[in-house]
């Protein structure tokens, strides 16, 4: 057979060991809306609001924030959030799962895992006995141990139901006779209703960031506590690691703002980077309540 003749041959086995070599990040099975169609129904069924509240007012906010929480998850399921590559999930799912068989009496049952497709360097858990890793965070670690440290914290989290008592909390101060009086002032005012409001949310906002500062410590301890009893090795230098991750993020640009989009064409106007002024009435005094 001559050379012109097997050149077509050669030409198609060339073709398909180039494909071969090249392994597409995931195919559309992978993705969440098809992987996870399942566990979808699955949440919905499982996360059933409980009834905590006598009141039906304060129950009805803490049934909307519960449902929010719920529709947010199965939303990012449905857009594809969420994805499913079998190398990436089966090591981290490898982790969760030595972690989860070291400490049966605080987690009877595996949580779902989730891959976030994230560049963002975070984890978060949605309660419910689900966690969910960003593809970021799984970038940025330098190792198992690493990891698992991040894996242990986001179960904690879990294990100590930290994300329905922030339900439970906001839905409560929702339905306490503090912030409807509070509310009803600032509607009642004919003046500074933009100041009065600022102040009842800063003071819930204080609040609730002094809990949550409690939370992430409490999530910490028992973190380290999982891996313990996993025989997993504990760095305390991975927490400083992990605490400075977004520290790029607040380095000031090198070029000027404008630079960035001229040297792609882009138009840019100055205004884009000027804090606007307040309102003139936010420079009078402030009247008294």
């Amino acid at each position: 057979m001559s050379f012109r003749k097997l050149l077509p041959l050669i030409l198609v086995f060339a073709g398909t060991a180039a494909n071969a070599q090249v392994k597409s990040l995931y195919n559309y099975q992978d993705l969440s809306r098809f992987y996870y169609e399942k566990q979808k129904d699955s949440l919905k069924k499982a996360w059933v609001c409980p009834d905590a509240f006598k009141d039906r007012a304060t129950q009805k906010e803490y049934r909307d924030l519960w449902e929010r929480r719920t529709n947010a998850v199965v939303s990012a399921l449905a857009d594809n959030d969420y994805v499913h590559d079998k190398e990436v999930y089966g090591y981290i799912d490898d982790i969760l799962r030595q972690l989860v068989d070291a400490n049966k009496t605080l987690v009877p049952t595996k949580p779902l895992l989730l891959i976030d497709r994230s560049p963002s360097v975070n984890a978060y858990s949605t309660g419910g006995n689900v966690l969910a890793v960003n593809v970021g965070i799984i970038s940025f670690a330098t190792c198992r141990e690493e990891l698992a440290l991040i894996i242990a914290h986001e179960l904690s989290h879990n294990i100590l139901r930290h994300v329905e008592t922030s339900i439970y909390l906001r839905a409560q101060w929702l339905g306490s006779d503090e912030y409807k009086q509070s509310l009803k002032a600032v509607l009642d005012s004919k003046y500074d209703r933009y100041s009065r409001l600022t102040r009842v949310v800063q003071g819930y906002t204080f609040s609730r960031s002094r809990h949550d500062r409690y939370q992430e410590s409490n999530a910490d301890s028992l973190a380290v506590v999982l891996l313990k009893k996993s025989n997993i090795p504990f760095n305390a230098r991975f927490f400083l690691r992990l605490d400075s991750s977004d520290m790029q993020l607040k380095q000031p640009l090198r070029h000027p703002l404008k630079d960035y989009f001229t040297a792609w064409r882009l138009s840019y106007e100055d205004g884009w980077a000027q804090r606007a002024s307040p309102p003139a009435h936010m420079h009078s005094q402030t009247r008294p309540l």
